[in-house]
C-alpha cells in the first residue's frame, strides 16, 4: 500500500510543477498592462469582496504587512493566469489610479475592456481612520512605497489538463468570501475557453425560464439560475454519462463539466431547443407552480424544488428525443396528467435520498410516460 501511495504522489507531482518568485506591485502592474498577466474579467462577477475587505487589503499594504502567496498558472504562451488571488490583485489594480490627466480611472479593466473607476476607500473602521481615501491622496512617497511592496507568487507551470487547473483553483480559492459550487463551475467553464459558459449563461436569459423559476435573491446572487441550466444540460446527456449514484449533486455536476463538457457542446443546439420548449410549455400550463412539489393534500405549494425541476426536465427531454425535435402539439389533458404523475412520484420518495441515486428512477418513470 505504501508503494502504491508513493507512486500516486510521484505521479501527481509530475503533473504539477511549481516555482516561487517575488514581484513588486509595480512589476505586476506592468505585466497586467502588457497583457502578460491575465485577470479574466468574467471571473470577477463571482468574487464578492465587501468595501471593508478591500479597505483592509490596501491598509495592510500601506502598513507593509505581508500577505498570503498568490498562485498563478504559467501558460505555454508565456503569460500568467491567476488561480488564487484574483480578488486581491483586482483590488490593487482598482485602487491604483491612472495619471491625474487621465481622470479618476483605475488600471483595472472590465468585461468590455474599459477602465473601471478608481477605488475610493472608507478606512474609518481601520487603524488608519481615513474616509474616502483614493490613490492621489497618498502622495508621491506613499505611492512609491505602495508600488515597491513585494508579492510572493507560486508559479504553476503549463499543463494541458484543464481539470488539474480547476482542482487547484478549488483547493486554493478558499480565502475571502467563498464561492458557491456553481460559481466555481462557472470559473471552470471560462477556463475551458470553448464558449461553454456563454452557452449555459445564455440559456438562463430565456423569458419563460425567468418567469417560472421562483428562487430567492440570494440564490440568484450565487448563480443558481446557471446551476439549473447546467443541470438541464447534464440531464440531456444523461445517456452518455449516468454518473455515480453515491455522488452528491455538487460532485455530479463537477464531473459532468470536467469530463463530459464536449458532449454538451456537441448537443448544444438540441439542448437549447429542448430547454426553450420545456420552459415555454411549463410556463404556459403551470407558471410559477411548475417546480413546486405537492402537499399532502395534493396541492402544489412551497418553494422551488430541485428534484421536481430534474424530474420534469427529464420528462420533456424524453418527449423531445422521442420526436427527434419539438413536437408540433401536445395533448393538454395528457400533459397535465403526466405532470401530476411525476410530482406524485417525486412526493412518494423518502426524504434524504441522494438526488443522483434518484435520477435513474426518475428517468425510467418519465420514459414510461412518453
Amino acid at each position: 500500500m505504501i508503494d502504491e501511495l508513493n507512486e500516486s504522489v510521484n505521479k501527481l507531482k509530475k503533473v504539477i510543477h511549481t516555482t516561487q518568485t517575488t514581484y513588486s506591485i509595480a512589476e505586476i502592474l506592468s505585466l497586467y498592462r502588457d497583457n502578460e498577466l491575465v485577470l479574466r474579467p468574467q471571473y470577477q462577477r463571482f468574487f464578492r469582496w465587501s468595501p471593508l475587505q478591500k479597505a483592509k487589503l490596501i491598509e495592510s499594504i500601506l502598513l507593509e504587512i505581508p500577505m498570503p502567496i498568490f498562485f498563478v498558472y504559467s501558460t505555454c504562451e508565456g503569460t500568467f493566469e491567476i488561480i488564487d488571488g484574483l480578488q486581491r490583485l483586482s483590488t490593487i489594480f482598482e485602487f491604483i489610479a491612472q495619471p491625474i490627466t487621465e481622470g479618476p480611472k483605475s488600471f483595472l479593466r472590465d468585461e468590455n475592456d474599459n477602465f473601471k473607476e478608481a477605488l475610493k476607500l472608507n478606512l474609518t473602521e481601520s487603524k488608519l481612520e481615513f474616509e474616502n481615501l483614493g490613490w492621489h491622496d497618498l502622495g508621491i512617497e506613499l505611492q512609491r512605497k505602495f508600488k515597491q511592496y513585494r508579492l510572493v507568487l507560486s508559479v504553476i507551470k503549463d499543463t494541458s489538463q484543464e481539470d488539474t487547473k480547476y482542482d487547484l483553483f478549488q483547493r486554493l480559492n478558499s480565502g475571502g468570501t467563498p464561492l458557491s459550487g456553481q460559481e466555481s463551475r462557472n470559473c471552470l467553464m471560462i477556463m475551458l475557453k470553448d464558449g461553454l459558459y456563454e452557452f449555459i449563461s445564455g440559456l438562463t436569459k430565456s423569458e419563460s425560464f425567468q418567469q417560472i423559476i421562483d428562487i430567492s435573491e440570494n440564490q440568484k446572487y450565487q448563480s443558481y439560475s446557471d446551476e439549473l441550466a447546467t443541470w438541464f444540460s447534464a440531464l440531456f446527456i444523461y445517456d452518455d454519462y449516468s454518473g455515480n449514484k453515491n455522488q452528491n449533486s455538487e460532485e455530479y455536476l463537477d464531473a459532468v463539466i470536467k469530463n463530459h463538457f464536449k458532449e454538451i457542446i456537441k448537443h448544444k443546439t438540441n439542448i437549447e431547443a429542448c430547454f426553450t420548449f420545456t420552459m415555454s410549455t411549463l410556463n404556459k400550463y403551470k407558471g410559477k407552480e411548475a417546480f413546486k412539489t405537492l402537499s399532502y393534500k395534493g396541492v402544489e405549494s412551497g418553494a422551488f424544488n430541485l428534484t421536481c425541476f430534474i424530474a420534469l426536465s427529464l420528462y420533456f427531454i424524453s418527449i423531445y428525443k422521442k420526436n427527434n425535435l419539438v413536437p408540433d402539439e401536445l395533448d393538454q389533458e395528457i400533459l397535465e396528467k403526466n405532470i401530476q404523475a411525476i410530482k406524485e412520484f417525486v412526493k412518494s420518495k423518502p426524504r434524504g435520498i441522494r438526488t443522483i441515486a434518484f435520477i435513474a428512477d426518475i428517468n425510467r418513470k418519465t420514459n414510461e410516460l412518453c
